[in-house]
């Protein structure tokens, strides 16, 4: 187990496809004033089974998301004032960047649909 495990790893060079990765979804509130709405985030994704982890910490905005593309999240979402009132998220993919903004349920269905397809 081990050994294949070994061979994934090093074969995705570390950045496992969504159905495989550990998190799937890396949620950074920009200030503290978004943590609630972060942890309403948190919650809707888990309903739709969304592996998803929440940065809470202290650090600047930009540190926490060269965390998570480290890490190798497949995707992050970044959660500021103005996703706060449309009630949004702002996307963003370990592959391609910036992805716009949509509604929480629309990105849960999206990723949902993509683990289940395995692509």
């Amino acid at each position: 187990l081990e050994r294949f495990m070994g061979a994934l790893i090093e074969h995705y060079a570390g950045a496992l496809p969504l159905w495989l990765s550990p998190a799937q979804v890396a949620i950074i509130p920009i200030t503290d004033n978004q943590r609630e709405f972060a942890r309403e985030v948190k919650e809707i994704l888990e309903t739709y089974q969304i592996r998803c982890q929440l940065d809470e910490r202290s650090e600047h905005m930009q540190k926490r998301i060269r965390t998570a593309q480290m890490e190798k999240v497949p995707y992050m979402l970044i959660l500021g004032a103005q996703e706060l009132s449309q009630r949004k998220v702002a996307v963003r993919t370990r592959a391609a960047g910036q992805q716009g903004t949509m509604t929480i349920e629309e990105f849960a269905k999206k990723v949902s649909e993509e683990a289940k397809q395995k692509k």
